[in-house]
């Protein structure tokens, strides 16, 4: 097993996801406006009307980019107490977000982790995030213990070619920060290297009594 030091990217290194991530729907803003306003100084009308329809539809869309993005800074913030387990967490996960979530499957065993309950929950929201905008193929997540760590894998998710990390887009970048950031603040990491499924590795919680 490979190891390595997780470690939280920090306030500045988040920001920056958060600002990436908001950065294609704010340009696409930008660029209609400036359009629109082209075809309205050479009297185009129907032309800078089309231009405006669409800009109404794409301010709609940052609303919901914006939106998402002060709920990544609220999930990133939870802590709590106590040591998570991340099978009912996935389950009271996939409850809050309600019809707009699939079901994801569990198989495997399920252990305590580091995480605490609330964070461990935000965590899971992310990862059911993550199968969402991925366009996952697969509608379950494996676990399974390794040493001293439980490991989570998505099987659907990244399992392409044409969904590598390197080529995700804005929204689904922003869930994969918050997951990143989230899971090295309590010893744990994703791993999403090259192409393969996704898999998050969380440290077991000690024994205690």
């Amino acid at each position: 097993m490979t190891s390595r030091v997780p470690t939280p990217a920090g306030d500045a290194a988040f920001r920056r996801d958060v600002a990436h991530a908001l950065s294609t729907p704010l340009g696409s803003l930008l660029l209609k406006i400036e359009l629109a306003d082209h075809h309205l100084r050479l009297g185009r009308i129907e032309p800078a009307r089309k231009e405006v329809a669409e800009l109404l539809r794409d301010v709609e869309a940052f609303g919901r980019e914006f939106h998402a993005a002060f709920a990544a800074i609220a999930d990133v913030a939870e802590g709590g107490e106590g040591q998570g387990d991340p099978r009912p967490c996935l389950d009271a996960a996939m409850d809050d977000l309600g019809d707009e979530a699939p079901r994801l499957e569990w198989q495997g065993e399920s252990h305590r982790v580091t995480l605490p309950t609330a964070a461990l929950t935000a965590l899971m929201r992310r990862l059911v995030w993550i199968a969402i905008a991925s366009g996952a193929t697969e509608s379950r997540v494996v676990a399974e213990r390794e040493g001293d760590t439980l490991r989570l894998t998505l099987p659907g998710v990244f399992a392409r070619s044409g969904t590598a990390p390197r080529s995700v887009d804005g929204s689904l970048r922003l869930h994969l920060a918050v997951a990143r950031e989230l899971a090295a603040r309590f010893g744990g990491w994703l791993d999403e290297a090259g192409d393969a499924p996704l898999r998050l590795v969380l440290p077991l919680a000690r024994a205690t009594g």
